[in-house]
């Protein structure tokens, strides 16, 4: 039987992925802005391919500098101005959370007759949708928060495996 060995590969990029994830979770208010600078340097690397095209004027070239300037754009927002863009996606979603509620609350009425107890869970179930999003208007930077703190905890989860296949051999 083969003696077993180490994947460095893996256990260095379970490492690295480990790493991040915890300072993600260290400084969950950085991620965005590491996106945005990220979105930004893309953005602007395919807008640069672009002006190197001999040909401008294929569908091809035109998505590339569309594709580029909405990345850069992007990239500014999320680099620069991170408050407004969470601000911005929580209100987005809390707006869409109360009418997703409201609609849900509606149809409810529809089987109270029927199903006196799915119509309470459904009054209770769609009054905490509620809460949450009156809370996503009040403080806007708990999505952005909580959005992190997953990607965080996934990111841990991802090293720990990356670093177990490094030990184990697994491909």
């Amino acid at each position: 039987m083969e003696k077993e060995k180490k994947n460095n590969k893996a256990l260095i990029g379970g490492l690295v992925v480990f790493g991040i994830g915890i300072w993600i979770l260290l400084a969950p208010g950085q991620v965005l802005r590491l996106m945005g600078i990220a979105a930004l340097l893309q953005g602007g690397a395919m807008m640069y391919r672009y002006y190197k095209l001999e040909e401008k004027n294929g569908l091809r070239a035109k998505g590339l500098l569309f594709v580029g300037i909405v990345l850069a754009i992007m990239g500014i927002l999320f680099a620069f101005r991170i408050g407004f863009v969470v601000a911005l996606f929580a209100y987005l979603i809390a707006i869409l959370f109360l009418i997703d509620a409201v609609q849900n609350i509606k149809l409810a009425f529809s089987v109270k007759a029927k199903n006196p107890q799915a119509f309470i869970a459904a009054l209770v179930l769609n009054a905490l949708v509620i809460a949450a999003a009156l809370i996503l208007i009040i403080n806007p930077l708990v999505l952005g928060m909580t959005i992190a703190v997953i990607i965080g905890v996934t990111l841990l989860f991802i090293g720990i495996e990356y670093m177990y296949m490094g030990f184990k051999r697994i491909k």
